[in-house]
């Protein structure tokens, strides 16, 4: 491929401004010309070789990087002079300001820093940062010129978004820029003390570091160990996806994670990821002008184009090249608001060196390994023989975004479960101090609507489980099932399990429908006695033995609905992505009451225990437990609707408009009767007599969104409005 043969991957301009103008000036400076007494920068000296245009207005970087030359150099030789002892004895106190002195890097976020001590929002760009007003009142304005110069400006040497962007081989920046930026900020270090001890009320304080978020969901590749790492390092040579030129980079990598330095390695690592993807971008969409550093004036392309769905109007056609689940991959880690967005927030500086851990540097090495395989030219059918190798594609053909707003609701969506779960260890009072407080208030019977709708989520799930037919094993079940009550209980929930596969190979509609009929009258009258029952039962579920049958095949179908692949990711239409966020909000809110509802139970029975409970309080206490058995079904039932919901996305994404418009107002109804019944159930409201009455509106509202799901038929786009 031409562009893995190229030796520079910068502009003939940019490459003139970082390679080339430095040098130009062939003057020898002492060291004493540029370093003080103290071992800090002459301030003096670099601002009378910085250039300005001739109206004033701003910086000449052409004529300034010429003329800084020389004494970078000077500033060079003197570094390279010291050991490693003078060093830390003369910078190490003047570089604590940068709250990481190892580490340079992180000099962007220390300014941001100084910007709070007079500011308030500090600006996101590095450039605008350096050019604000605050910085110039701390630092004075030509020293900032100074950085400028450096760092600051597309005009400039740039070498922020050069380094970082992947666009510089090695050997094309000289170190004399490394020296220059360590000395520059020792000395704006020493510049900062002095104007803190003239503003005393001032005191820098660091913002926090960033957390890297849920890792363990989206780490799913093997471990890498010394074996792997030859691997690796033998296809560095012979992928096309590791331009020529880079080649040194990628090596260092490895070793970098070999002697366990994974924050390096990260960093080394993650231009060299945005270079090779960039190269792979401008070859699949036929535009190799975009694999070079751009001009000032133009943008470069960067991991947020590269990754895009879309290019110059037109599908971008890398996913296609990749596959979709190494997208997902890319996504997850580079992009996705929710995931740890790794890139942007290590070239802020925002991600200490320390907490970079092992498990992530292994995650970047494989999401490499795959990339190079995917272009390897040299003994391909060898590599596909690798075990390793073998082991990694599979990972990546089977990955499903986990950041993706999709693929957190899927999460939210176990995480009800496992709450709902809970509810079994819900304890309640002894029978002989249940007596006088229990006959004083009516039962909470089933709301109104409540049985056709739990009928309707269920007929609809296990219709689910028939269009994708062995997708749970008869083992998984069962271990489901026994998780969630006793041998009475899952031998009744093996029986729904037989009828629903039964109905699986051949049942009719009408056979499902009476599967979860509306209970008769006759048993809603014996319910007071069968939760009476099981209430003073300790370690039961607060659900009547008929309601706990109908509840387990709820969760059977739970079960298997939750083995289907979540909807794909990408492209996802504007209403789809209007739907998720709703179901989203319905899930966190169910997720609240649910954690109310056993946080409340388990609070209030230790305080019946030891008897603190005021009269009020036994009052209110009573009222939760005979609701815990309602509430209990409506929150299985509202999770099991978003569930249902999120695989239907497909169909509503392809509706009416005014169809899907509908659609999203239900939603919100179902929304507004959660966020009340969250409100209800908290601990500083305790309503629970009126969450019976919000039970029938929500029964209601899940209800009409449930019948206002589109048929196949009016999928098209093309049917009439409801």
């Amino acid at each position: 491929m031409a562009e893995t043969k190229r030796q520079t991957f910068l502009s003939p301009s940019v490459r003139r401004m970082v390679c080339e103008l430095g040098f130009e000036d062939v003057r020898r400076f002492t060291t004493e010309d540029v370093i003080t007494s103290l071992g800090l920068v002459s301030w003096d000296a670099l601002q009378s070789h910085v250039k300005y245009h001739p109206d004033g207005e701003d910086v000449d970087f052409v004529e300034s990087v010429r003329g800084l030359g020389p004494l970078w150099r000077a500033a060079h030789r003197y570094l390279t002079s010291l050991t490693w002892p003078q060093f830390g004895s003369v910078y190490h106190e003047w570089l604590k300001w940068t709250n990481c002195p190892q580490v340079t890097a992180f000099l962007e976020r220390a300014l941001g820093d100084a910007f709070l001590l007079v500011g308030k929002e500090c600006p996101f760009l590095l450039r605008d940062l350096l050019a604000s007003s605050e910085l110039a009142s701390i630092f004075g304005k030509n020293k900032m010129d100074v950085l400028r110069v450096l760092l600051g400006s597309p005009q400039s040497l740039n070498l922020r978004n050069v380094l970082w962007h992947g666009f510089a081989a090695p050997g094309e920046v000289a170190p004399m820029y490394g020296s220059a930026l360590l000395l520059i900020a020792a000395s704006l270090g020493f510049c900062l003390g002095e104007f803190l001890s003239r503003q005393r009320a001032l005191t820098l304080t660091h913002r926090p570091f960033f957390t890297l978020p849920h890792l363990s969901e989206m780490l799913v590749f093997p471990d890498v160990g010394e074996e792997e790492l030859c691997v690796m390092e033998k296809l560095i040579g012979s992928s096309t996806f590791v331009p020529e030129p880079m080649e040194p980079q990628w090596r260092a990598a490895v070793q970098a994670y070999r002697h366990h330095r994974f924050f390096d390695c990260v960093v080394l690592l993650l231009p060299q990821l945005e270079m090779g993807l960039r190269a792979t971008f401008a070859r699949v969409n036929s535009c190799p002008e975009r694999l070079l550093t751009a001009e000032s004036t133009v943008l470069y392309t960067t991991f947020d184009e590269i990754l895009e769905n879309t290019f110059n109007g037109s599908n971008n056609l890398l996913p296609e090249e990749l596959g979709n689940p190494l997208m997902d991959i890319l996504l997850d880690l580079l992009s996705y608001q929710e995931g740890p967005r790794l890139r942007d927030h290590l070239s802020h500086g925002e991600v200490p060196v320390p907490t970079v851990p092992m498990a992530v540097a292994a995650h970047i090495l494989s999401v490499a390994l795959v990339l190079m395989c995917r272009c390897c030219t040299r003994g391909h059918d060898r590599l596909q023989e690798n075990g390793y190798i073998k082991t990694l594609l599979s990972v990546t053909d089977t990955y499903r975004s986990v950041f993706h707003p999709v693929g957190r609701l899927a999460q939210q969506i176990f995480e009800c479960v496992s709450s709902l779960r809970m509810w079994k260890d819900i304890h309640g009072p002894s029978e002989e101090n249940l007596d006088s407080e229990w006959s004083n208030f009516p039962e909470v019977l089933c709301a109104e609507g409540e049985d056709s709708t739990r009928s309707c989520v269920m007929n609809m799930l296990t219709s689910a489980q028939e269009s994708v037919p062995c997708l749970v094993t008869t083992e998984a079940s069962d271990s489901w099932l026994r998780d969630c009550g006793d041998n009475e209980r899952t031998s009744s929930g093996d029986e729904r399990r037989r009828a629903a596969t039964h109905q699986g190979r051949g049942g009719s509609k009408k056979h499902r429908a009476e599967e979860c009929p509306a209970a008769p009258e006759e048993q809603q009258q014996k319910r007071p006695s069968a939760q009476r029952r099981l209430l003073v039962n300790h370690g039961q579920w607060l659900v009547q033995p008929e309601e706990g049958h109908r509840l387990l095949a709820s969760v059977q179908q739970h079960a298997q609905l939750l083995s289907f692949p979540v909807p794909p990711t990408r492209q996802q239409p504007r209403v789809a992505l209007e739907a998720v966020a709703l179901l989203r909000s319905v899930a966190r809110h169910c997720l609240a009451a649910s954690a109310h509802t056993v946080d409340g139970a388990a609070s209030r029975h230790d305080q019946w225990l030891r008897k603190e409970l005021r009269s009020r309080q036994r009052t209110n206490y009573v009222r939760m437990l005979k609701s815990v058995p309602s509430l209990s079904r409506a929150l299985w039932t509202v999770t099991a609707t978003v569930e249902w919901q999120l695989h239907r996305l497909p169909r509503l994404s392809t509706c009416h408009p005014r169809t899907s418009q509908k659609h999203i107002r239900l939603l919100k109804g179902v929304l507004q009767c959660m966020e009340n019944l969250v409100s209800y159930t908290s601990p500083s409201k305790n309503k629970w007599a009126e969450t019976a009455e919000l039970l029938d509106k929500l029964y209601t509202a899940v209800h009409r969104l449930l019948h206002h799901l589109p048929s196949q038929h009016e999928a098209g786009g093309v049917s009439a409005p409801q």
